[in-house]
């Protein structure tokens, strides 16, 4: 994977795949945020000894840039997709408001994988799919806490600060429950 860091913020270049063949991102890609581009340089500098960070970081570059890059096949072999893909199923950028408009109550109860793109939603709460997203979240629904319990765990800690803020608070009491179980 080649990166660049442009105004303070990393920028992913392209991707090579035995059996695939390279994908370069045409034109500008989607850097990742101020925070996490802090974060990127931090471990590379320091001799890439937190891998399962720099893993997490480059999985959110990949699925920033993933419309970019035209490149699901080699992504899913490699595994460098996770059940958090769904925000691109979900809404193609930040401000794809109608399709999560579209998502319905029987829709999140029915595929309990929708809330990993909603909680994607929540990378940012500036972004405009962010308070569409909150308002269809189903607070009360236990399938929600891997996914959550997926963001805690991610090492992305604006992701992880957005979520705390904005939709732990709302969650009922048997969910924060269920994730203090899962804590430990």
């Amino acid at each position: 994977m080649d990166f660049a860091k442009k105004c303070g913020l990393i920028y992913l270049l392209r991707i090579s795949f035995d059996g695939f063949g390279c994908y370069s991102v045409p034109g500008d890609s989607n850097p990742l945020g101020k925070e996490r581009s802090k974060s990127f340089l931090k471990i590379v500098r320091g001799g890439m000894k937190d891998k399962n960070a720099l893993l997490g970081l480059i999985k959110t570059a990949l699925k920033i840039n993933r419309p970019l890059l035209d490149a699901d096949e080699p992504l899913k072999k490699y595994k460098l997709l996770d059940n958090a893909n769904f925000h691109f199923i979900l809404c193609r950028d930040k401000f794809d408001v109608a399709s999560i408009e579209k998502i319905t109550e029987l829709e999140l109860r029915t595929n309990s994988e929708l809330y990993a793109g909603l909680l994607e939603c929540f990378m940012d709460m500036n972004w405009p799919v962010a308070k569409v997203a909150l308002s269809k979240m189903i607070f009360d629904d236990k399938k929600v806490v891997p996914y959550l319990k997926a963001v805690l765990a991610s090492g992305d800690d604006e992701w992880i600060y957005f979520v705390k803020e904005n939709v732990l608070p709302l969650m009922s009491m048997k969910i924060k429950k269920a994730l203090k179980r899962v804590e430990k």
